[in-house]
């Protein structure tokens, strides 16, 4: 592991791998067995991925999360989906960022659950803004945004939004 690239993708493997075992976590930690709060899913697995991250000064976090409950087939891919985004900010917004900070949102608006993950770093380039994934990590957004039937925005301006509707 004298690789830094190595290591990279292992801590990156790492974290997807704890995506998934922590919605199970909290699914039999519960009599009922069949969902799980996407709010305390969100927060845990987002600080989670934080606490373990080294190197640069690591984002303050805001939530702003509604209770939704939703069923493990949701909740594995929603989790692998936050993980990313989280990860992608961290490890790409937040160089020379003085203050870095996150917001997080989950609420529930005309029919669509929206979640809203935004970071006051550098911004995106003009190709990773694009339709167009160009990194493993957008191609798993992608993947997955479309997996859950949902509709993305990346806006990139003072950090970069996403806005993420999915059907209820």
């Amino acid at each position: 592991l004298d690789s830094p690239l190595v290591r990279d993708m292992l801590f990156v493997v790492q974290k997807r791998i704890q995506a998934m075992s922590l919605v199970h976590e909290k699914l039999y930690s519960r009599e009922a067995t069949t969902e799980v709060d996407l709010a305390d899913y969100t927060r845990e697995l987002t600080m989670q991925v934080l606490d373990v991250v080294q190197g640069i000064v690591k984002p303050e976090v805001e939530f702003d999360l509604q209770s939704h409950m939703a069923s493990i087939d949701f909740a594995v891919p929603y989790g692998l989906l936050v993980n990313e985004l989280v990860l992608n900010a961290y490890k790409h917004a937040f160089r020379g960022i003085k203050d870095p900070k996150m917001n997080i949102e989950l609420f529930s608006s005309s029919g669509k659950l929206k979640l809203i993950v935004e970071d006051n770093g550098v911004g995106m380039n003009d190709e990773s803004a694009g339709k167009d994934p160009v990194t493993l990590g957008m191609s798993l957004v992608d993947s997955l945004v479309s997996q859950l039937q949902g509709e993305q925005k990346v806006e990139n301006h003072r950090g970069t939004r996403w806005v993420i509707d999915f059907p209820l």
